[in-house]
Parts: structure tokens; C-alpha cells; sequence
């Protein structure tokens, strides 16, 4: 069930709505008991300038402008694409037509991250819609209660046409968990109760350069001294420009070409067989991104997710 709270405004003349997934809203909570617990680990104001519902500091993260509510110019908000899968940064990418979709990114402020799942939904889809949220450790899926997060805080905007909604959940962790696991496999899930529809799944694996949290994401793409044509992941830094380290090559991003090997549960087990750093509009760190070459990568597999 959806539950609606007039919370805050984000103009003097227009209020946004706070957006709770009521009790289908499952968040984080701790690991096991000897692993540190994904507690509140609460910032400052919530700073984004176009009101587009990604704050600035994600926008910066993701490439997209933080002074444009639409960086592309083809009338989708940056929001809106980033839940319905297109690119933002691409006039030619607009979504594609669905019912409800979603989509997540995070950013890193010090030594707290901030994680936001992006939902959108038709008016009429929305009260039917479950969103579950949890992460992948070791090829288990973990599930847990919203009160083991108070850091948790919903959003609601307008979407692209008349009837569509866009929610935003956000909640904050510390990095320190992230270096302690090695890789922090967020995910959230989308089902609706209305029969004959298919859940929609999002994932989001964070992990550490130099104390740096960087969002992995599948890219296909051409490594520079083993050829074109390659599949892999591509790993952005979560920081701001003044937190990156000054040895990191800027206007790069590290790639790294993998290949399936495996299954371990809700998890695919990657080899990386080559690095580099590639034109982008991001960082890149040279050693880092060859530092795990020959070694296996886990990603979560949004099939398994999806059923389970």
C-alpha cells in the first residue's frame, strides 16, 4: 500500500509530497552479527537545485546537470530517465513505454553514502505497486524491516505526462561498510499486484579504490590493448571532484573485461580477464582498476532477484 504524507516544499509556492512504501518498503538492516549494520548515518540538507528530485551531488555522479531539471533537452527530467531506464545525457535515449519501472544510483559525501531508488508509476498502476529493497552478500539475498533504517525518506514528483508519478526513496550508510565487505550489492525490486504484469529489478554493487566508493555498471565496450567488441563493467567514483585522489586520471573511467564463469545463488561469478582506463567523463584509477585482473567479480543476477 502507498502512503502519502504532505512532508516538505521544495518551492515556496509548490509542496512535494513525502512518499513511504508503507510496510512493502523492505530496507537494509545488519549483515550477520559480526558485520556492522547499514544504521542511519544521516547528512545535511538535501541540496538539489533543479528540483528534479536527484540531488546535486548525484547528478555530478551520473553525468547529468545539476542547474537543468532535463540535462538532454528531450523533455524527460533526469529523474524520470534515470527510473525508466534511458539516458539522461542522450536526446536520442527516452523511455520507453511501461506501466511502472525503476531505477537506483548513490552518491558518496565523506563517509556516508547515499543510496536512492527512483520508481515510476501510472496513477493507476501506483496503488498496486511493492517495492522491496535489500542486498546480495555472498550470494544470499537479504531482506529487512524498515525500522533497522531511520535514515529512510520518501519523495514524490510529477512524471512526463499527465498521471504519471515519480517516487523517490533515499537512505544513507556508512562507507565503513563497504571497505569491511569488500562489495555492498544493493537492489530493490518492483511488483505489482495486478495480474499478468512482471516485477522489474534494479541493481546497484558499490565497492572501494582507495577508499572511494565506485557504482558498478555492465558496459559493453572496447578495451585498448586487447581489442574492441569487449562485454564488462565499467566502475564510477560516488564522489564529489574535491574527493577523488589527485594520482586519478580525470576525463576516464575504468573498464574491465569480463566474462561468466559461474552461478553463486542470487549471484553471476565474473572473471576479469583485462583493465583500462577509457575516455569518459569521469575518473579513473590506474591501479586499482588493474589490481583485480584474474580475479572472479560476483554480480547480481536480476533473474534470481526477480523470482525471489
Amino acid at each position: 500500500m502507498v502512503v502519502l504524507r504532505s512532508l516538505r516544499s521544495f518551492s515556496r509556492s509548490a509542496a512535494v509530497a513525502f512518499a513511504c512504501l508503507g510496510t512493502s518498503v523492505v530496507v537494509l538492516g545488519l549483515v550477520s552479527k559480526d558485520e556492522p549494520g547499514l544504521a542511519a548515518s544521516a547528512r545535511g540538507t538535501r541540496v538539489d537545485l533543479d528540483r528534479d528530485g536527484l540531488t546535486d551531488l548525484q547528478e555530478l555522479v551520473l553525468g547529468t546537470h545539476p542547474y537543468r531539471r532535463d540535462t538532454d533537452g528531450d523533455t524527460y527530467s533526469d529523474l524520470d530517465e534515470r527510473a525508466r531506464g534511458s539516458d539522461p545525457r542522450d536526446a536520442a535515449s527516452v523511455p520507453e513505454p511501461a506501466d511502472y519501472s525503476l531505477g537506483m544510483c548513490a552518491s558518496q559525501d565523506g563517509e556516508s553514502i547515499t543510496a536512492l531508488c527512483a520508481v515510476y508509476a501510472k496513477d493507476t498502476v501506483l496503488p498496486s505497486i511493492d517495492l522491496k529493497v535489500g542486498i546480495v552478500y555472498r550470494g544470499k539475498i537479504l531482506l529487512f524491516s524498515p525500522r533497522d533504517i531511520r535514515s529512510l525518506q520518501g519523495y514524490l514528483y510529477r512524471g512526463h505526462d499527465l498521471g504519471d508519478k515519480l517516487v523517490v526513496m533515499e537512505f544513507h550508510f556508512p562507507m565503513n561498510l563497504v571497505r569491511r565487505l569488500g562489495q555492498l550489492s544493493l537492489f530493490s525490486v518492483l511488483r505489482s499486484s495486478i495480474p499478468g504484469t512482471e516485477p522489474v529489478v534494479s541493481t546497484l554493487p558499490i565497492v572501494s579504490f582507495s577508499g572511494i566508493a565506485m557504482m558498478i555498471e555492465q558496459k559493453a565496450a572496447g578495451i585498448s590493448n586487447g581489442g574492441g567488441g569487449a562485454t564488462g563493467v565499467t566502475y564510477r567514483p560516488l564522489a564529489a571532484d574535491d574527493q577523488i585522489p589527485s594520482t586519478w586520471k580525470s576525463g576516464q573511467i575504468c573498464f574491465q573485461a569480463t566474462s561468466a564463469v559461474g552461478v553463486r545463488g542470487a549471484s553471476i561469478v565474473h572473471e576479469i580477464g583485462a583493465a583500462d582506463c577509457l575516455p569518459m567523463d569521469t575518473y579513473c584509477s590506474p591501479g586499482d582498476c588493474a589490481a583485480t585482473v584474474g580475479q572472479p567479480l560476483e554480480l547480481p543476477d536480476p533473474a534470481a532477484l526477480a523470482g525471489g
